[in-house]
């Protein structure tokens, strides 16, 4: 049967053209169904998280964020060697929003317990400790496809022409290291770079690999990267058969 539909190929008739698409059919639709599942959750998981963002490592100065009037996320890591990391923000309109700080949750961050310092034109405005209850719920996040422990959080009110400053310190617990996401509250809005450096940065939080931490391993991370890798071959495949028919229909 192989030779036959090899034969009408090469022969050009209209026939053997359409044996060969008849036989790339399954491979296209398998192709173009996994992506438009891509497309679905590049676009669909934007619009039920927080704007992603992450601590640029080891630059020792505070680092410019968007502020609270959208949803938003900084995922960072306070290092055994610095003292709090520090974020800049104002804000366009008055707003008021809950700012809160979460921790991955996983072993070496037990004793993990991060405090929000925020800071207006310089002076103090709030502290935001953790709760410090002695049991947390952990609670799963599919943005990250990671456990958090909850930490503290406040509702605060920002105003227009304020420099603001947030920092992370290490908090009341025994550890002063570990990995943190700032929480900003606020209607969830994606711009289109903001969809582009989100599929940019999901390898990176699976695996905890931001503000200079090491690599977490996560077997959750393997389900959409197996689906991505499995697209593009299958993409490939498509694209070296196609080739091959239009060769062989030239002969």
């Amino acid at each position: 049967m192989c030779t036959a539909e090899r034969t009408s190929c090469r022969s050009g008739p209209e026939r053997g053209y359409h044996l060969c698409m008849n036989r790339l059919r399954p491979t296209l639709r398998v192709a173009a169904t996994l992506l438009l599942l891509a497309a679905l959750f590049a676009t669909v998981s934007p619009a039920i998280a927080h704007v992603p963002d992450l601590e640029r490592s080891a630059s020792g100065g505070p680092m410019a964020i968007g502020g609270p009037e959208v949803s938003r996320a900084i995922y960072g890591y306070l290092a055994p060697d610095e003292e709090y990391d520090v974020y800049t923000f104002h804000v366009d309109e008055p707003v008021s929003q809950t700012i809160g700080v979460i921790v991955p949750s996983r072993a070496e961050h037990e004793g993990f317990r991060p405090s929000l310092r925020l800071l207006a034109d310089g002076v103090e405005t709030a502290l935001i400790e953790d709760p410090g209850l002695a049991e947390r719920e952990a609670e799963w996040e599919p943005f990250s496809l990671t456990d958090f422990w909850t930490g503290g959080e406040q509702r605060i009110s920002f105003e227009p022409g304020v420099a603001y400053e947030l920092r992370v310190e290490p908090g009341t617990g025994p550890d002063v290291s570990g990995r943190y996401v700032i929480v900003f509250g606020g209607p969830e809005a994606f711009t289109a770079a903001d969809s582009v450096r989100t599929l940019v940065y999901l390898p990176v939080i699976w695996f905890g690999a931001y503000g200079g931490a090491p690599a977490h391993w996560n077997w959750w991370a393997l389900l959409p990267l197996g689906v991505a890798v499995l697209l593009l071959a299958l993409l490939v495949r498509a694209v070296i058969r196609i080739g091959a028919r239009r060769r062989a229909r030239g002969n």
